[in-house]
């Protein structure tokens, strides 16, 4: 029992050295790759003791004294791969440690991309945040060609079938025109591009600000910094908005939206749609435009040139509109009989004196 805690497997061994992945060491091991005590080991369950010799493609490896936590943010036109001696622009070149430790990716982000990525030379660290069933989860911001209507975050957030695989984004979010925040549990090779491309848009720039809950933050562009213990155990936990809740689709959120409009509603003095009261005050706040008696300005523009404004209104404001045309139409004289003019437009104190002073007059007859 004793022996086995001072061994580990191939598979761990090599992680710890800072090889490969655990899965990426495995597969090395059954390619034949590895000699342990100058023999191929195919197995990757095979323990490892102190006294064993292990070569991997040449060099001799030992589990590294020292684990780096490396968080980099990446520029655009860098590749993350060691292996690929013809790329230009290495981002892994971009670290500079005094031991010069053999460092590899947590993940992937293609030349074109920007932002977080770490590196490690501890496997185990890095197994659990590329492997899909840890659930690591990736946030970028994404700007797009074109926006994308209700119907292409629906096919995001459920899914679409593409080489084979099927690309899914666990949330999106609009930012702005052009401009989302999208959130995925797998990262798959140019997973945000495909999906973008599948629906005929393009991808103008795309940043990963977080990984797990851990955040890019203010770090510049082309710099690195090391991690404390608590931004490792922040990378691996999922974020806070997405632990007790689940992404809403587009659809969902159109029909909770008509549900909503379809109910009748007292807001700020109006009665009526919900819907229509809503583009009322939405107007009043983008255009800064002071609304009179409820009326926007179009209104006041109608009521100006006289037409009728009582299907243009809300019904409260009906009596008062009317009231305006009414003492319009007295100003001019025009259709209406001077009883109309003396009475039914007269204040209550002039109609009060009218009817005293007729009852005088009748009783002078009399």
């Amino acid at each position: 029992m004793e022996k086995e805690k001072e061994t580990l497997n191939l598979t761990k061994y090599l992680s710890s050295s800072g090889v490969a992945s655990r899965r990426q060491c495995a597969d090395l091991i059954k390619s034949g790759l590895v000699f342990v005590n100058g023999t191929a080991e195919l197995n990757p369950g095979r323990r490892i003791g102190p006294d064993d010799s292990v070569i991997f493609r040449g060099c001799s490896v030992k589990p590294a004294e020292k684990h780096y936590y490396i968080l980099l943010h990446k520029p655009r036109g860098y590749v993350c791969t060691n292996q690929d001696i013809h790329a230009e622009k290495k981002a892994i070149d971009l670290i500079h440690l005094p031991d010069h430790p053999r460092l590899f990716s947590a993940g992937r982000l293609d030349k074109n991309s920007e932002g977080l990525i770490l590196f490690s030379n501890d496997g185990s660290f890095v197994e659990q945040l590329t492997h899909p069933r840890h659930e690591v989860y990736k946030t970028y911001d994404v700007s797009t060609g074109w926006d994308l209507s209700d119907r292409h975050i629906d096919l995001f957030l459920r899914g679409i079938p593409d080489g084979g695989e099927v690309l899914k984004a666990i949330q999106v979010v609009r930012l702005g025109p052009c401009r989302i925040r999208m959130v995925l549990g797998e990262g798959r090779n140019r997973e945000i591009r495909r999906m973008l491309e599948s629906v005929g848009n393009t991808t103008r720039r795309l940043k990963r600000i977080a990984v797990g809950r851990l955040s890019l933050g203010s770090l510049p562009c082309g710099k690195w910094r090391e991690l404390t213990k608590e931004e490792i155990r922040l990378a691996l936990e999922r974020p806070v908005d997405l632990e007790n809740s689940s992404a809403e689709t587009a659809s969902e959120h159109r029909v909770k939206k008509k549900n909503i409009s379809s109910e009748t509603f007292h807001k700020d003095g109006f009665t009526g749609n919900f819907e229509k009261t809503y583009r009322q005050n939405d107007a009043r706040r983008h255009t800064g435009t002071h609304f009179v008696s409820g009326m926007s300005e179009k209104d006041r523009r109608i009521r100006s040139s006289g037409r009728n404004l009582e299907q243009s209104v809300p019904v409260q404001n009906t009596l008062h509109v009317r009231s305006l045309q009414e003492e319009k139409r007295k100003s001019s004289g025009k259709g209406f009989s001077q009883k109309s003019r003396n009475h039914e437009f007269a204040s209550p104190g002039r109609i009060m004196k009218h009817r005293e002073q007729k009852r005088h007059s009748d009783g002078a007859e009399n």
